[in-house]
């Protein structure tokens, strides 16, 4: 479920790697509510070791606290949330194994969003050229335009998203994005963020005055 104030505008995804580790206590202050953690390529037990460092650093604030693909790891870790990505567990069976979890789904046409109603929010993307999925296939303004039709709750874009590039969302009527690199791999990461919410909100207002 999401929470009670709403589905933060920006998720921070992150390998759980000890350097994002190191500022995440920064990020909170800045503003950062909403942490993902997406381990490829390592052991489970070494996936659930760096949930529970995330979770750690997360604990006393309201952060949430959300794990990619692995139902088993958010439940071993005291995550909040669970996104899944079309080969994933189906979200009923999610819903049954955590029943008051935010949980995201993953889509990138119609027929997936509407196959995702179930889901708090959905995922999709890319919007831009991105380095940390670099075969990504960029998704079209029509086929946006019919995720975005199809499902009936926040939709959180996710790709090569900057600060330099993400007002340009607002007027496709994104308001929520979920960041990789453009924060955690920045020489300042709690500069780009804060430069990110920025721009995120400068554009958003713009877009509501035009609308």
């Amino acid at each position: 479920m999401i929470p009670a104030d709403g589905l933060p505008q920006i998720c921070l995804i992150t390998d759980g790697n000890e350097r994002d580790l190191a500022v995440i206590t920064q990020l909170i202050a800045a503003g950062a509510h909403w942490f993902q953690l997406r381990v490829k390529g390592v052991p489970d037990r070494e996936v659930f070791a760096r949930g529970v460092r995330l979770r750690e650093r997360l604990d006393g604030s309201a952060a949430l606290f959300t794990v990619n693909d692995r139902a088993d790891i958010a439940i071993a870790c005291g995550a909040a949330g669970l996104h899944l990505g079309q080969d994933d567990l189906p979200i009923d069976d999610a819903r049954h194994l955590l029943p008051r979890a935010c949980i995201g789904v993953s889509v990138h046409d119609g027929q997936e969003a509407a196959a995702a109603a179930d889901a708090d929010y959905i995922g999709t993307g890319a919007l831009f050229p991105t380095p940390t999925k670099p075969d990504a296939r960029p998704l079209s303004q029509e086929r946006l335009r019919e995720v975005q039709s199809a499902f009936n709750g926040p939709v959180v874009a996710i790709g090569g998203i900057t600060p330099e590039n993400v007002g340009q969302l607002a007027p496709l009527g994104i308001r929520h994005v979920a960041i990789a690199s453009a924060v955690f791999a920045a020489p300042d990461p709690v500069g780009a963020f804060r430069s990110l919410a920025t721009q995120l909100t400068v554009a958003g207002g713009r877009a509501t005055e035009d609308d």
